[in-house]
């Protein structure tokens, strides 16, 4: 039929558009480096991508299914074992929506684990290869599509600063297309330098810095191209490695330590972002992060005193606190407790809170009155109770009843540099004691097997003494700004 193949040709064009299927641009640079691009239609938009593949082969198509599902599908020619390395620019990872949950990758069918790269412009993927591969597809990661995100997307970057030899970490989430980081340790600083995206449709940019406490403490300032701005502040603990833990953590061992969360917005043209603490690692009396009192080997001893007074008017109780090495008998400093105390037979504890003993003695004097309150100085970093300049005594006020039994529990979370959160399972000791007498006595404090050692010495006003270990903990302090 005349004409009938021109007509033929056009529905095989219009097939292809609608499908989105689209040939790839490939072709070597000409300064010889061996990367090539391609491209991706996404939506009204199109994005290059620059690649190159380390056995010399190519990508000779490129197939989107956006939005239906969310993936890239590439076919490749692999003429040997090698690799396939992909450089997107941040747009083009966001429109793929990529950027928020990393992509699945398939060669052939088969998943593998691809090398990762995160920078705020841009992302590179580095995927292998073998000999006669044919295709690669990316995924979209949130395979069961719960989540739906905004434009821009939100990365998630580590950055790591080098102090002293030493390599520190802090994370940051962003919309920001920059985020180039410097540490000025004598200005007790973080600089950031940051680029807001204009092509949104947007006044203010997101982040979030999470910065271990032993790298930069205290209490932070924000400034955006050096003026204050509010922030969010959200304090927490890490223990060990636990799933919940991993969604926080900065340090990839998982080594004990304490972060905070500083969370703000910025303008689109800002252009830089500064973290100011009151205390930089390192500090005086801690040259290494790594250094710790292995608490096997050199194990420590908790002295206590209870005792009660009472007149017409209050009724106290003074809790005496001496942590001593075993060893040498000296004083143990720079000691941190996490105190919890109960009322036997009820479930919500009176008190939760932590308490730092610089010279390894410490005094509670504590008046049987409500409501909680503690007296003293709360320091930057740990953060923590501490006696006033001058004295070792933390006066406060506990619902404490008469003729009402107690039980005591004492976490010992640090010894020797503030710093040095113990690397085990909690070192915790139980004492039980009641308001209408007194006790005393020394408890050795070291690791011990996964069980509870109860020593009960009376049934009125005995003291239960119990080393124990629990799982790991991650503790969360919420501070607005």
């Amino acid at each position: 039929m005349p004409g009938g193949r021109p007509i033929i040709v056009l529905s095989l064009i219009l097939a292809l558009l609608q499908s989105n299927i689209l040939l790839a641009k490939a072709y070597a640079s000409s300064n010889g480096t061996g990367i090539s691009t391609f491209e991706i239609p996404v939506g009204n938009e199109t994005y290059s991508v620059e690649y190159s593949m380390s056995n010399g082969g190519s990508i000779t198509n490129v197939e989107t299914n956006i939005p239906s599902s969310l993936s890239l599908l590439l076919t490749v020619e692999s003429p040997a074992d090698g690799y396939l390395e992909m450089t997107f620019v941040r747009q083009t990872y966001d429109a793929l929506s990529f950027t928020e949950h990393w992509p699945i990758v398939f060669v052939d069918g088969e998943e593998v684990v691809p090398e990762i790269g995160w920078m705020c412009d841009q992302i590179t993927i580095s995927i292998p290869l073998q000999a006669r591969s044919e295709h690669v597809e990316l995924a979209y990661g949130d395979i069961l599509m719960e989540h739906t995100h905004g434009y821009p997307q939100i990365i998630d970057v580590i950055r790591t600063v080098e102090v002293d030899g030493q390599q520190l970490s802090i994370r940051m989430m962003t919309d920001s297309l920059k985020c180039d980081v410097s540490f000025l340790q004598q200005e007790k600083k973080f600089h950031i330098d940051i680029r807001g995206r204009s092509e949104a449709d947007i006044e203010q940019g997101y982040f979030r810095l999470t910065i271990p406490h032993d790298l930069l403490g205290g209490n932070y300032a924000v400034l955006v191209d050096g003026r204050p701005v509010e922030f969010q502040e959200q304090r927490f603990f890490i223990k060990s490695n636990t799933d919940i833990a991993a969604e926080f953590a900065v340090r990839d061992d998982f080594s004990p330590y304490r972060a905070s969360h500083l969370t703000s917005s910025y303008p689109v043209d800002a252009k830089s972002i500064d973290v100011i603490g009151t205390s930089a690692f390192p500090e005086p009396g801690m040259s290494d992060l790594n250094a710790r009192r292995d608490l096997q080997k050199d194990p420590i001893i908790l002295s206590y005193d209870i005792s009660h007074s009472y007149n017409e008017d209050e009724a106290h109780t003074i809790i005496d606190l001496l942590i001593t090495d075993e060893n040498g008998g000296e004083l143990v400093k720079n000691v941190t407790f996490d105190l919890e105390m109960i009322k036997i037979g009820e479930e919500t504890p009176l008190l939760v809170d932590e308490f730092y003993a610089e010279n390894g003695t410490i005094t509670f004097d504590i008046t049987h009155q409500g409501p909680v309150q503690v007296s003293g100085i709360r320091k930057d970093f740990p953060y923590a109770w501490t006696p006033e300049p001058g004295t070792d005594v933390i006066p406060m006020q506990l619902p404490l009843e008469p003729d009402a039994s107690y039980q005591l529990k004492i976490e010992i979370l640090t010894t020797d540099y503030a710093h040095d959160f113990h690397p085990y399972p909690d070192e915790s000791v139980y004492l039980h004691f009641a308001t209408d007498g007194s006790e005393a006595g020394a408890i050795r404090v070291v690791p011990e097997f996964p069980y509870h050692i109860v020593l009960i010495s009376s049934v009125v006003i005995g003291s239960i003494i119990a080393i124990s270990r629990r799982g790991p903990l991650l503790r969360f302090y919420e501070q607005g700004r």
